[in-house]
């Protein structure tokens, strides 16, 4: 008898450390991932909020010359003169940048945003949906442990 007790023990244990493999190797690494992925998209919204401001000053801005102050990087700052206020270049990702009038402008970031504000929600029912499983592992390990406990 006593040797159908030790399998049962060892099996219970290899079902845990089973479970907790997945838990550390699998779902936390993803749950990390999205995490930081979904950091990344709501940041890309920020600064397409901050282009849209940008935009905003430059319309209001009645002029056609501006003066500026740019950041040049680690938050330091630059002025920087701005000949023709109808006009802005706008970095489309890879590199490119591309020359839109302030209503071409708008459009891009109406769309952008709209497109990215979606990947965002996506993103977090994926992330809900990991936190599920990992919360079902944990309980269903506990569980184990206290059926293990009370044999």
């Amino acid at each position: 008898m006593s040797s159908k007790g030790g399998e049962y023990d060892d099996d219970v244990e290899m079902r845990v450390r089973k479970f907790e493999e997945i838990l550390e190797k699998r779902l936390s690494p993803k749950l990390r991932a999205l995490l930081e992925d979904r950091d990344k998209v709501y940041d890309y919204i920020a600064q397409l909020m901050q282009l849209s401001n940008t935009v905003e000053l430059m319309r209001s801005h009645k002029g056609g010359k501006m003066t500026t102050q740019v950041n040049i990087g680690s938050n330091v700052y630059g002025k920087a003169k701005i000949p023709h206020t109808d006009r802005l270049f706008v970095n489309i990702g890879m590199g490119f940048h591309v020359e839109l009038t302030l209503a071409e402008a708008d459009a891009y970031i109406a769309k952008r945003k709209d497109m990215l504000e979606r990947k965002g929600e996506e993103m977090t029912d994926e992330i809900s949906k990991v936190k599920t499983d990992m919360r079902m592992l944990q309980e269903g390990v506990a569980d184990i442990l206290r059926l293990r406990g009370s044999s």
